[in-house]
């Protein structure tokens, strides 16, 4: 799915792989209403530019300011020699999320990937009777849920999320170790934004120096607090900052929540290689059948079958069983697939020790 920032200049590319040699862009809302560009035009039916390096066609486009931040479809058109070409079904009408600064609903897959590939033979008619809306506003919020499910059992994220004002316990003794170490909840961790101190939930530390903050282990989610430069020591960075802290001074061991952090972890998407994005999407599309299939299967399951001989006569009865469902051996097929996923998975990005 593509994402378009209002206001800025964005470079819009077909993926395809087919051979063409023109290709025309247009951008409609769901009712079939164009979305322009900043001069007021429609986007509608652009011809786009080659790039030499990719080999890909591209159009660089500035929405109008007051582009609504919806869900939109590309519709792309493309030729060789003259002669249309048949895009692959992903690109026929592409989903995008048209945005403001901040992403309203950052989808890692779109809805015609799911359908094409994980609820195949399912038309877009069965999903929208069952669901009551339309197929794509459907898939999109059970990919939304996929991908929540996903996250929580491997208890990373898959894009950069931040994390604000999470507290963690003062439980050191002495207070001048060259370092303090907290570890996050969540990992990998890929920056820390803000480190402070607060007593009470009062800040008597605004913002300790970013050089003292260090990343110890990304994966493991360990932070080390290194207060001290050249002679300083823990002690010393006590007077440095001011705060006059009598209970740490009198040799406190354990102050309850009294770091506090705002970072970003999770996986870099756009710096993550091609082969684990491909795996992501697929384990979210499995994840997205999964929990569909059922819903889905509207007799449930084959309990007999007869035949006359003609071959036009036949009577079939089903069970009410979905363990017996249509679609059962796809489910069984996605579950298995997911467990060799998640095990691969949790090997490469779960290294700390789980306690309780």
């Amino acid at each position: 799915m593509k994402t378009i920032t209002i206001g800025v200049l964005n470079r819009v590319f077909l993926d395809t792989e087919k051979t063409v040699d023109a290709v025309k862009i247009s951008i409609v809302s769901g009712k079939g209403v164009y979305v322009k560009k900043s001069d007021g035009a429609d986007i509608k039916d652009l011809s786009c530019t080659l790039d030499p390096e990719s080999g890909k066609y591209y159009y660089d486009l500035t929405p109008k300011s007051d582009t609504v931040a919806d869900y939109y479809y590309i519709v792309w058109s493309a030729s060789y020699s003259g002669i249309s070409v048949e895009l692959e079904d992903e690109y026929t009408n592409e989903d995008c999320v048209i945005q403001a600064t901040v992403a309203i609903d950052d989808l890692l897959v779109s809805p015609t990937f799911v359908k094409d590939h994980f609820l195949r033979g399912i038309s877009a008619e069965e999903i929208a009777a069952t669901y009551q809306q339309s197929y794509r506003e459907a898939v999109r919020s059970e990919i939304k849920a996929a991908t929540e499910q996903l996250e929580t059992l491997t208890e990373v994220y898959f894009e950069p999320r931040l994390i604000s004002d999470e507290r963690h316990d003062y439980n050191m003794s002495p207070i001048y170790e060259k370092y303090w170490t907290n570890t996050l909840f969540h990992s990998p961790v890929i920056s820390i934004e803000k480190a402070s101190l607060k007593l009470n939930n009062i800040e008597v530390v605004q913002e300790i120096p970013s050089t003292w903050v260090q990343i110890g282990n990304a994966i493991e989610g360990t932070i080390k607090i290194m207060p001290y430069s050249g002679s300083y020591n823990g002690l010393m960075f006590v007077f440095q900052v001011g705060i006059g802290i009598a209970i740490l001074l009198a040799g406190a061991s354990y102050i309850p929540d009294f770091f506090a952090y705002d970072y970003y972890a999770g996986l870099d998407w756009d710096n993550l290689a091609v082969n684990e994005k491909i795996d992501i999407r697929n384990a979210i599309g499995r994840r997205v059948a999964m929990n569909m299939l059922p819903n889905l299967d509207v007799h449930r399951g084959l309990s007999s079958e007869a035949k006359a001989v003609d071959g036009v006569s036949k009577s079939v009865s089903y069970t009410s069983s979905a363990m017996w469902g249509e679609h059962s051996a796809a489910i069984e097929q996605y579950k298995f697939q997911e467990t060799q996923w998640l095990n691969l998975f949790k090997k490469k990005y779960l290294t700390r020790l789980k306690v309780g």
